[in-house]
């Protein structure tokens, strides 16, 4: 029986002892879900986008694995451990794009271990090396093409805007043209983020985003210097 409540009714679905892992095909099947009236006149795709934001927003409820193929579990236990190692990654990440893609060692472990334990900070980096979002290029580490499907592991947001025509045109050139930079494997120009392979339109807005950002504040940084 639902509640109504999409987010009350997900997680009480989550976490029912007897539901263990689910996919979000799962949980889009799951009797309490399958005609939930927040849901209705969805398609698929749409329904999933929803259910996506509604489970970000809980901390006991763990997302394993990258977008396609991701399952959801409820684990109260693990949930803050795995929460805070999102939140280190997500800055270890963020401090290499506003260093234009390179950062440090020393510089990383000054930044963050007033924010988090030294060790948690270690093994952060260590993750993101197995998991080749990053590698060394001694003395720094620097975003490897690996970063952008890594990203999708982490919490996202999700922003919907309004765009003129040229926008839209200017996206599918971008597209095309961060592909051709991903195919000779060349980074972004002035900095050391790589291009993504194979950019969706969303992927395109993201390192259009984050490409302006590190190109502003290493403009402003030299003006200041």
């Amino acid at each position: 029986m639902t509640s109504n409540d999409l987010a009350t009714d997900v997680h009480n679905y989550l976490a029912d002892e007897n539901t263990g892992t689910v996919s979000m095909s799962e949980i889009q099947a799951a009797t309490i879900l399958a005609d939930h009236p927040e849901l209705a006149g969805m398609n698929a795709a749409r329904a999933a986008r929803k259910l996506r934001r509604v489970l970000a927003g809980f901390d006991d409820i763990v997302k394993l694995g990258a977008k396609r193929g991701a399952v959801y579990v409820y684990d109260p236990d693990d949930a803050a451990d795995k929460s805070r190692a999102s939140r280190v990654e997500e800055r270890i990440l963020m401090r290499h794009l506003y260093g234009g893609g390179r950062c440090s060692t020393e510089s990383l472990f000054e930044d963050l271990t007033g924010e988090f334990p030294k060790a948690a900070v270690d093994e952060g980096l260590h993750r993101l090396l197995r998991g080749e979002a990053l590698m060394f290029d001694h003395p720094d580490t620097i975003l490897s093409p690996g970063f952008w499907t890594h990203s999708g592991l982490l919490p996202r947001g999700s922003t919907s805007f309004t765009h003129a025509g040229t926008t839209r045109d200017s996206m599918e050139m971008l597209t095309e043209l961060l592909t051709e930079y991903a195919r000779d494997d060349k980074p972004l120009p002035g900095v050391s983020i790589p291009a993504p392979n194979a950019p969706s339109r969303s992927t395109a807005i993201e390192v259009a985003i984050i490409f302006t950002v590190a190109s502003l504040k290493s403009d402003l940084t030299v003006k200041q210097s």
